[in-house]
């Protein structure tokens, strides 16, 4: 069987388990012993400290009282010494087991006998009798008190050397639970003691070989495995990270080749992109430039549906051309590497707006701009989410009298929500899937011109920051543009 930490732990742990449930068990039973000891003083003899006393107040009372009756000649008097005897033998029952039950017993008979003896002569005396008959009952009756005086002072009477052996023999079960105590924590920590010695070697010779070799592939070193030689768990341990590290490292080179062979392919499609470009305006130009040719030389010459042909050749080269643009600035975002910092979402949004009102100065527009938008993002391709947003608010809105586009933020749960509002045109919530994607137009170029790449642009912006964006519009009255930016430190950046 091969003895692994874990045995090994198990093993040493359950001795030292058993030896503290003994010494536990052990001091279990020298605590109740004492506490056993404390509760015989307890029951047994601290309430005949002042028992005697007691018994003696309220028995004097008893006589006090048949003595007044006869004073006062008050027959009626004598049955208050009922209610004292009562108390009296309130408190010899309160004593409990501290009075010897057959004391008890000989002390309740003597009140009683004394008590009826007492109250007979007392109505005797009452009612002015005398002679030798009273007399008698009078010596009876001194004689009854004296014995209930001697019961009292025999069930009250304390053992004075009963009481400090008890003491001593509490005070000894007390200091022997102390000291199985004692010894319950000596061995508790000798058991710790031990476990730390017969693992300390080896498990920290391993963990400081685990803690290198984790150091070593945190840095992205691989090359030199972790050296435990152990047969325990930590060996296990640093086998499965030693396979890791060469499964990493082999996915490392792999992934290195990859990103060798994807920055040269992005370098050769944006040559491409831009040779196609290039290569796709010369003879836009060409065409662009013969029509003017034609329309100048022999404008005169043609007919009016031959100009119109021509004006339509011209537009149609200049909007190829645009198209043209909005593809290569499309295929630059999405290779544009980002540039996070904190960004004054409002200034940039008045700014934008301020470039829409100098283009078109005779528009009328209201715009409600919150201030103190901030977001965590890179500010030129922000700038271009804006521009392509206010400028569709901007462009759908160009019907209205009163124009209105506002842009701010909100919350929606905790994540930080941003919106473009404007009561323009809108959309059929129908077709709110074809928004984003590159040439999916809702409008006709004769309603609103544009080449149907904006939204798509500003997809790709907002999903390399991590984001989303969506939207929600009525025909006719308006659209919400609203996206997210995350700003964690761990944001996914493509």
């Amino acid at each position: 069987m091969r003895l692994t930490f874990r045995t090994t732990l198990i093993a040493i742990v359950g001795i030292a388990a058993f030896a503290f449930l003994l010494l536990t068990a052990t001091g279990v039973v020298l605590t109740k012993r004492a506490a056993l000891q404390l509760a015989t003083i307890q029951t047994r003899y601290i309430p005949k400290v002042e028992l005697e006393p007691q018994l003696n107040a309220q028995f004097d009372r008893i006589v006090r009282g048949f003595q007044d009756a006869v004073a006062i000649r008050d027959v009626e008097g004598l049955s208050t010494t009922n209610e004292l005897k009562q108390r009296f033998l309130g408190e010899l029952e309160a004593a409990g087991a501290a009075v010897d039950a057959a004391d008890a017993e000989a002390l309740r008979f003597a009140i009683e006998d004394y008590q009826t003896t007492a109250g007979d002569v007392s109505r005797r005396l009452i009612a002015g009798e005398t002679g030798e008959a009273l007399v008698d009952a009078l010596t009876t009756m001194q004689s009854k008190q004296a014995r209930v005086q001697s019961c009292i002072n025999k069930a009250a009477a304390l053992d004075r050397s009963e009481l400090t052996h008890a003491f001593a023999a509490a005070a000894y079960a007390q200091s022997m639970a102390r000291l199985y105590q004692g010894l319950i924590s000596i061995s508790c920590l000798a058991a710790v003691l031990t476990v730390s010695l017969l693992l300390s070697r080896s498990v920290l010779r391993s963990m400081a070989e685990l803690t290198q070799g984790f150091e070593r592939f945190g840095h992205g070193d691989f090359r030199q495995p972790i050296l435990v030689k152990t047969r325990d768990e930590l060996g296990e341990v640093a086998a499965r990270a030693n396979a890791m590290a060469a499964n990493l490292e082999r996915s490392d080179r792999e992934r290195e080749r990859a990103e060798t062979a994807l920055r040269l392919s992005n370098k050769e499609l944006e040559a491409f992109s831009y040779s196609v470009a290039h290569d796709l305006r010369a003879p836009l130009r060409g065409i662009n430039g013969l029509s003017k040719v034609l329309m100048e030389d022999y404008g005169d010459r043609l007919n009016d549906e031959a100009r119109d042909y021509l004006d339509r050749i011209a537009a149609g080269a200049q909007r190829m051309g645009t198209l043209i643009d909005a593809l290569l600035s499309l295929a630059r975002v999405t290779r544009t590497e980002l540039h996070r910092e904190t960004v004054d979402v409002s200034r940039l949004a008045e700014a934008v707006v301020h470039q829409l009102r100098q283009n078109q100065p005779d528009r009328v527009v209201e715009f409600v701009n919150e201030p103190g938008v901030e977001a965590h993002a890179d500010p030129a391709l922000l700038r271009a989410v804006l521009e392509n947003l206010l400028g569709n608010a901007w462009k759908f809105t160009g019907k209205r009298e009163r124009a209105q586009i506002a842009f701010g933020w909100e919350l929606m749960g905790s994540v930080q929500v941003y919106y473009v509002r404007d009561n323009g045109a809108g959309f059929d919530m129908a077709y709110a899937e074809k928004l984003f994607a590159p040439f999916q137009r809702l409008h006709t170029t004769v309603e609103f011109v544009g080449t149907g790449v904006g939204l798509a642009t500003v997809q790709r912006i907002v999903d390399r920051h991590g984001g989303r964006i969506w939207a929600d519009g009525v025909v006719g009255e308006g659209a919400t543009f609203r996206f997210t930016l995350p700003s964690s430190a761990e944001d996914r950046i493509s």
